[in-house]
């Protein structure tokens, strides 16, 4: 069977494939991604389909940031989350240990995982500067509680981040 599909494949077709730019893929895949979300946008019916299609939107973006070892991303980002939740007087969308991956681990398993050490010390520290040091257990503010990262979370196979970042 197989040298029946090799003797019909015509022998230009080797060529054409290496022949074919990059760039005219990159295309057609942003053109495709493009159609798929306006697909999926038209069939978000409900108030409670859209918070959650923009909460997955918001997760994936700050996993690929963190996976990229984006620091200023991540940043950005988990700001953008804040002032938007501020705004409305309502809970953030995601935090820094909200947004997970499909396989559990938080920004800070990816950042270790990845050896962004400048971005695990960013997750670790950053929270601790943003409310004055008496501030209360409860009394943080939105901004605090967005990019507070517990360094003990666990992914789904029950890994830290400390044991990501050693093996």
């Amino acid at each position: 069977r197989q040298d029946d599909a090799a003797a019909a494949t015509p022998p230009v077709l080797p060529q054409v494939l290496q022949e074919w730019p990059e760039a005219e893929t990159a295309k057609l895949l942003r053109i495709r991604e493009e159609k798929m979300q306006k697909a999926l946008e038209e069939r978000l019916k409900t108030a409670a389909q859209r918070e959650a299609h923009a909460r997955e939107v918001l997760r994936s973006e700050l996993v690929a940031l963190a996976v990229a070892g984006n620091g200023d991303g991540v940043r950005d980002k988990l700001t953008e989350v804040v002032e938007v939740a501020e705004d409305n007087k309502e809970r953030p969308r995601v935090t820094a240990n909200t947004a997970r991956d499909e396989r559990g681990c938080t920004l800070l398993h990816l950042a270790a995982q990845h050896g962004h050490l400048d971005l695990c010390e960013f997750l670790l520290t950053h929270h601790a500067t943003i409310d004055p040091p008496h501030t209360l257990p409860g009394d943080e503010s939105t901004a605090a509680k967005v990019f507070w990262t517990n360094a003990n979370r666990r992914d789904a196979k029950g890994w830290t981040p400390l044991a990501v970042a050693i093996f």
